[in-house]
């Protein structure tokens, strides 16, 4: 039941063979969406599904023949998206446990000040016909969710590298900011992460060392163990990065000859140890930006190349 509130809305006023339940989050599930109540651990929301009506953010459309049109200012609010993106998890203990914080995340940083609504960066506007046979119209809201050009996710973080001679080793000290998003990142399912890989490379490219940590909100069960949010008790750690944020890592890696650092930021789906207990398949990892520093041997006055910085854009 849970689930079900968010990804078969339409099950509680349609049979569950209806097409449309199965469908999930249809077009008729935001755009029946007349009312939102936000509330700190969990929003709920009401679909008018018992009318003709489509509710959108355009109030000068006339009323046609396939369905009537609902003026809606909420379709342009964060509030609409915190139907299902606020949500937290009732224990036994009688505590709750944090799952989808998306809304409330945004809320407490500094873009709701700015009138940065979710939709500023999920929904920019473009030029588009709003259904087919209508004209072209300015600033139709994208639906795809990424941007306009789907690669929002590559420009939320960026990634700046500095390393430095360390004898046999190299010190590399990474930094992330969150640059580009209104929440903290990785957002939505706890079980998602922001992953740097470091890797030194021979200059044939033989692997000499390598590195890897995950950013995110890690969930517990009683026993310690890193388990999906609907088998947690609690919050173990959270090293995700809010709004205009940074959090930065350091790193030792053997280097005994001439070589490269290899650095990519990776947004994982699912931390590995979440997609084994759920049974999910792995994964593949999403590359963000990546970039590669050379170096020389070890000398007495220190690794040609080295120290070096570079910051990555995207």
């Amino acid at each position: 039941q849970e689930c079900q509130r968010c990804h078969q809305p339409l099950l509680a006023h349609a049979g569950p063979k209806e097409p449309a339940v199965a469908e999930g989050v249809t077009c008729d599930v935001c755009h029946t969406m007349s009312e939102v109540e936000v509330e700190e651990h969990g929003s709920s929301f009401v679909l008018d599904v018992s009318t003709n009506v489509k509710y959108g953010p355009r109030c000068n459309l006339k009323r046609h023949y396939f369905h009537d049109m609902g003026c809606s200012p909420l379709h342009e609010t964060a509030e609409q998206c915190a139907a299902c993106h606020n949500w937290y998890r009732d224990l036994k203990t009688g505590t709750m446990l944090p799952v989808f914080t998306t809304y409330p995340d945004w809320l407490a940083g500094p873009y709701p000040k700015e009138g940065k609504q979710c939709q500023s960066c999920h929904m920019p506007g473009t030029t588009a016909i709003l259904a087919e046979g209508s004209p072209e119209r300015s600033d139709v809201p994208h639906h795809g969710q990424f941007g306009a050009d789907g690669s929002l996710r590559k420009r939320a973080v960026q990634m700046s590298v500095e390393v430095r001679d360390a004898g046999a080793r190299v010190q590399a000290a990474i930094t992330l900011a969150n640059v580009g998003s209104g929440h903290f990142v990785p957002a939505g399912l706890p079980a998602r992460r922001l992953v740097v890989r470091l890797d030194v490379l021979t200059t044939d490219g033989k692997q000499m060392a390598s590195d890897e940590r995950a950013f995110g909100r890690v969930l517990n069960d009683s026993g310690g163990k890193v388990v999906p949010f609907f088998m947690a008790s609690r919050v173990a750690s959270d090293t995700r990065i809010g709004p205009r944020q940074e959090r930065t890592s350091p790193a030792t890696l053997d280097a005994p000859g001439p070589g490269v650092l290899r650095v990519r930021l990776l947004w994982r789906p699912m931390a590995h140890a979440v997609a084994k207990l759920a049974k999910v398949p792995r994964l593949e990892d999403e590359l963000l930006a990546e970039t590669t520093i050379p170096f020389g041997a070890p000398a007495s006055g220190g690794r040609k190349g080295l120290p070096h910085k570079v910051i990555d854009n995207q």
